[in-house]
């Protein structure tokens, strides 16, 4: 704050210059009035000065004893607050462990009968498509004995067909045999009878006979 005696604004001085200056104006009757008026004046601006600096006084002690509290009080918060933060910290990490150990068992419970589940449903599946594939197993078997069955009877048919036909072919081709031995004897006859008939026809052409 600034000194207003440094700026030459000390009232004492401006009220005595005043005084002084309206004492030359005046009677003595009223010079004594107005010095009266000028001591009882200062005495209240002594007064207040007084009070104002006992009031500053009371006010920079209280601000510093309110500094000095606000001070410790900030010195021992951090620490206080290290200490809650801490503790909050462990409390969220063991709650967050328990909450992870809780899920970590509930997702092992749940993989387990998921896996359960799977391995019935596969055991059901297989079961399932093996009795398909006996079924269909069995199905070509009946249908495969059929065809062997079916082919082999039409097998027996072409060959007993083919036997009899060999046998009639062999039959006709035995028949064919005695014709054409019989031609040939009537062929071997008629060329006999042919050279006797050239013979006989030459004896008598050279008068044989």
């Amino acid at each position: 704050m600034t000194n207003p005696n440094a700026l030459g604004l000390d009232p004492k001085r401006q009220i005595g210059d005043l005084l002084r200056r309206r004492s030359a104006m005046v009677d003595p009757d009223d010079s004594r009035e107005i010095k009266r008026a000028f001591e009882l004046a200062n005495q209240r601006l002594d007064q207040l000065r007084s009070q104002f600096i006992d009031r500053i006084d009371g006010v920079r002690m209280e601000l510093t004893a309110r500094l000095d509290k606000n001070r410790d009080e900030l010195a021992a918060r951090p620490e206080a607050l290290h200490k809650e933060l801490a503790t909050r910290i462990e409390s969220v990490r063991d709650e967050l462990n328990k909450k992870a150990e809780g899920v970590r068992d509930e997702l092992i419970k749940k993989i387990e009968s998921v896996r359960d589940e799977l391995a019935g449903r596969i055991e059901s599946v297989r079961d399932e498509i093996t009795r398909k594939v006996e079924s269909v197993r069995d199905d070509l078997m009946r249908r495969i004995d059929g065809v062997r069955d079916e082919l082999g009877a039409k097998i027996d048919a072409v060959r007993i067909e083919l036997a009899a036909k060999i046998d009639s072919l062999r039959d006709e081709l035995y028949g064919v045999k005695e014709s054409i031995a019989t031609a040939k004897v009537w062929a071997l006859s008629l060329y006999i009878a042919l050279a006797a008939s050239l013979l006989y026809v030459m004896a008598r052409g050279f008068h044989w006979i």
